[in-house]
């Protein structure tokens, strides 16, 4: 690792949010995908990123906004953000400039982050450990009160490690079918106003999120 890659850390620039969320141990998918199309990240984010991602399993559901969006891959897109951890050499805790990571059909409360070090090892972090996020407002979509009560039957008392540790919940009817309308980018309110509106958009394009 050079200098320049070393992750610094940076102001908060204003109109944030703050979210929280739990580290948790995912299946190694990521750090394959950041190898394979490290130059088109380069070109996007201006760096050179770490070949793995921390996982988070959010405290409540985020949409991020389409048009913020960068895509690196088929399904792959990525939005800029900060990072708050303990950081034992300086201050308590520091804002560090990061990417997150999400796939079109992410659950609302599961998100990848992507940085220029191993975050584990830079900020000793282990399963269970809390953070926080922080994204600018404008790279946020809202969530429906249908969206949040669908999301919680679904995913409620299952968060945890739940959607990296139980494959076949993930791939049963439930998640797959209903599910699919709490999704990154499928927005169950967007389906329903489509469907009361009496819409004639192509079933691949009805339903999409913002």
């Amino acid at each position: 690792m050079t200098t320049d890659d070393r992750l610094e850390p940076t102001p908060l620039p204003p109109n944030t949010r703050m979210f929280s969320g739990c580290v948790a141990s995912g299946r190694g998918i990521a750090g394959g995908q950041v190898t394979t199309h490290q130059e088109r990240l380069r070109r996007l984010t201006g760096v050179a990123l770490y070949p793995g991602s921390l996982n988070l399993i959010l405290s409540e559901p985020v949409r991020l906004a389409r048009r913020r969006r960068k895509r690196f891959a088929h399904g792959l897109y990525i939005w800029p953000g900060w990072l708050s951890a303990p950081d034992a050499a300086t201050e308590p805790h520091h804002t560090y400039p990061v990417w997150l990571l999400r796939w079109c059909d992410a659950p609302l409360h599961i998100i990848e982050v992507l940085a220029t070090e191993r975050l584990r090892t830079r900020f000793d972090l282990h399963d269970g450990d809390r953070l926080q996020i922080h994204l600018k407002r404008r790279c946020l979509s809202p969530v429906a009160p249908e969206e949040r009560l669908l999301h919680a039957a679904i995913w409620g008392g299952r968060r945890g490690a739940w959607y990296y540790s139980h494959d076949d919940y993930v791939a049963s009817w439930l998640v797959r079918e209903p599910g699919r309308w709490v999704t990154q980018n499928h927005s169950l309110r967007a389906l329903l106003r489509a469907r009361w509106r009496g819409s004639t958009a192509p079933a691949k394009t009805a339903g999409r999120a913002p």
